[in-house]
């Protein structure tokens, strides 16, 4: 069994040894060992209890089997299925694919939605840059006057500039605190979309929590969790014979950028930059493949 259902029949307690009535089965059945709780079915679903039973006493039409590489996980499938021939000749292969397809294609919906989203986004942010530009023009406008007689009676060009741009940065810090409440009230209706992390996490919101635990056993990562990247990786078990490129992760052609890579600034310009040099690279690793 795995550990969720462990907990929840034994709390603190050592499930080994323990016996238990599988739904539908008269016998009983002894726990022989506590697997890690996994994700059955998507990507930050609720621990769910489960149980594992010998394929001899349970033989099914169809499994699936998992298979662990040192090297290019691509590279394994003509061994793999070489290998399953060798001890069953009459069984059908269907559906081989590497683990980081596996995760791709879990989380495209997440995917395209966090892209619409980011595009909804940055238009928002430019139309409000706009009306923040014309509200403030049309201020200036309206307080010529104003601003001509202040600076006859001494005021400086310092002095009433400050005035202007501090009633400017008013409209923006009511503007920011008004759209970090908004963040957090949108996020708690987008928490389905979200994986290890809670709508309202502050770490998150900065940058300081890279949330990788997904990605355990695929991609190499730091004792906090923020992925490897470039020469930190050779360190790792890099498996080719050519250098890495310095933002290619430990698989070779997928590479990181941003807050989540190890060694980076943690600086919404210094992301844009190395996604713009992630594209590049990518161009030159499919040019050398």
């Amino acid at each position: 069994m795995n550990g969720k259902l462990a907990q929840d029949y034994w709390p603190g307690e050592d499930a080994i040894g323990k016996r238990i009535q599988v739904p539908g089965e008269r016998q009983m059945r002894e726990i022989v060992g506590v697997a890690r709780t996994g994700n059955y079915s998507s990507f930050g679903e609720p621990p769910q209890r489960c149980i594992y039973v010998p394929l001899e006493q349970n033989p099914l039409p169809a499994m699936t089997l998992y298979v662990r590489s040192t090297g290019d996980p691509a590279q394994m499938e003509s061994a793999v299925r070489h290998e399953i021939q060798n001890v069953g000749p009459q069984v059908m292969m269907s559906g081989i694919r590497t683990g980081q397809q596996v995760i791709d294609g879990s989380l495209f919906q997440a995917r395209v939605g966090v892209l619409l989203l980011s595009v909804f986004g940055l238009l928002a942010l430019g139309l409000a840059s706009i009306g923040l530009y014309g509200i403030l023009s049309y201020a200036v406008n309206q307080r010529q006057r104003e601003i001509g007689l202040r600076m006859a009676l001494g005021a400086s060009q310092p002095t009433v500039l400050r005035m202007v741009v501090g009633q400017g940065m008013s409209l923006v810090v009511i503007g920011i605190t008004i759209g970090i409440g908004a963040a957090l009230l949108v996020g708690r209706l987008l928490s389905g979309m979200l994986f290890g992390v809670h709508a309202g996490d502050l770490a998150s919101f900065i940058g300081a929590a890279p949330r990788t635990d997904w990605l355990e056993g695929v991609v190499a990562r730091d004792a906090r969790g923020f992925i490897l990247a470039g020469a930190d990786v050779k360190a790792a078990g890099w498996p080719l014979r050519r250098d890495p490129y310095p933002l290619e992760t430990s698989v070779p052609g997928v590479f990181v950028a941003g807050d989540v890579r190890a060694r980076s600034i943690k600086r919404v310009a210094s992301a844009v930059g190395e996604g713009s040099m992630a594209v590049s690279l990518i161009h030159e690793y499919l040019a050398q493949a």
